[in-house]
């Protein structure tokens, strides 16, 4: 211990500094191990202005750090995690892996899964709105053949099917039981097109069409809130006088013929 006395105060100096960082301190206690990218409060020395960018859009500076030969220095934490690492996975499944086929019975429709497999279709109930707000149904087979049953249905794509199988047969859920409304200007009245016009209109008839008599079509048109003070009679299809065309039409009535009706 005497000879130690005798060393020159450099020495001493250069063995302490040699300790200290080999034993950096943390902040359990000066002279414990710091782990690998633990911070450590024993780094001296400048610090290069560099920074290192992370995936998410930081740039994380250089700290005081432990290293794998138990020394500090100044180095770079690690980048957070990100919201995708962070995410839970199903498992067995990558987040770049597409979803899994779907099978007969399964749910289908909405945000993210997959289509019905060939042969099948996703079949939406009616409460289901044909899939709005994100409404799921289930993965359906086509049918292969359907009776002749006539009950109309409206499909969701707009149009009239004779029934919920003939809809289901070329993958078209139902939006709602009966025909499809008419839409302004379509043809009405007729046995071959079932439904009526939509809501604020009616199946308007002109005069050759002789009311609807031997099947003739009328089309659809809007029922008008106010007319012309025009006097203009005219015979309606319910045998009462009009004073002119447009008062027929306000109370859905064809025209049968102009002039008032016969006596």
């Amino acid at each position: 211990m005497k000879l130690i006395s005798f060393l020159p105060i450099s020495l001493v100096a250069v063995l302490f500094a040699a300790c200290s960082s080999t034993t950096p301190s943390n902040d359990a206690g000066a002279g414990q191990p710091v782990g690998v990218g633990e911070p450590c409060t024993t780094c001296t020395g400048g610090v290069k202005a560099d920074a290192r960018p992370c995936p998410d859009g930081t740039a994380l500076g250089r700290t005081c750090l432990g290293r794998a030969d138990g020394t500090c220095g100044y180095d770079f934490p690690a980048c957070p995690p990100s919201l995708d690492a962070a995410a839970p996975k199903d498992a067995g499944t990558d987040s770049n892996d597409p979803p899994p086929p779907l099978g007969l019975g399964s749910v289908c429709g909405g945000r993210g899964r997959s289509p019905c497999p060939t042969g099948s279709f996703c079949r939406f109930e009616i409460a289901a709105m044909c899939g709005a707000a994100d409404q799921t149904g289930l993965c359906t087979a086509k049918p292969q053949g359907c009776t002749d049953l006539f009950d109309p249905v409206c499909g969701c794509d707009g149009k009239t099917y004779g029934s919920s199988c003939a809809a289901d047969a070329v993958g078209m859920s139902v939006a709602a039981k009966g025909a499809c409304p008419l839409l302004d200007g379509a043809a009405c009245g007729t046995r071959g097109t079932p439904g009526s016009c939509l809501t604020g209109s009616f199946c308007k008839r002109g005069i050759a069409a002789a009311c609807g008599a031997f099947d003739a079509p009328g089309a659809c048109a809007k029922i008008p809130t106010t007319c012309p003070r025009l006097f203009d009679p005219v015979c309606g299809c319910d045998g009462m006088d009009y004073a002119n065309p447009c008062e027929a039409d306000k109370v859905s009535v064809s025209v049968k013929s102009a002039g008032a009706c016969p006596p």
